[in-house]
């Protein structure tokens, strides 16, 4: 579970992800949490960057943000490579601008 800078840019973000896939020796692998890559603005980038990184979007356009209560956009990413998605829920609650992302996977 991760949760990148918000005060970088997205170049920085790229080196954070990067830096947290060259400390694990696991192929198998889900990254998950807050990458603070607004799907409004260039999120686009990101999904490309994993998929570079061998990784896989488990969901596309998710809404798991609400800036200000109003502007819907997804910051909130899961990532996986050598495992099969089984199911993807995002669950929209009152009390947080960001909403739980539950997922499920199997061994392939």
């Amino acid at each position: 579970n991760v949760h990148l800078s918000a005060a970088a840019l997205n170049s920085g973000r790229r080196n954070q992800i990067n830096k947290l896939i060259s400390n694990s020796n696991n192929e198998r692998s889900i990254i998950a949490g807050d990458f603070n890559y607004s799907s409004l603005l260039w999120g686009e980038g990101l999904v490309k960057h994993m998929e570079n990184l061998n990784f896989k979007l488990a969901g596309e356009n998710l809404i798991t943000n609400k800036y200000k209560g109003k502007i819907s956009q997804q910051l909130d990413y899961v990532f996986y490579r050598d495992l099969k998605l089984k199911s993807l829920e995002v669950v929209e609650l009152p009390y947080s601008d960001h909403y739980p992302v539950i997922s499920e996977f199997a061994l392939e």
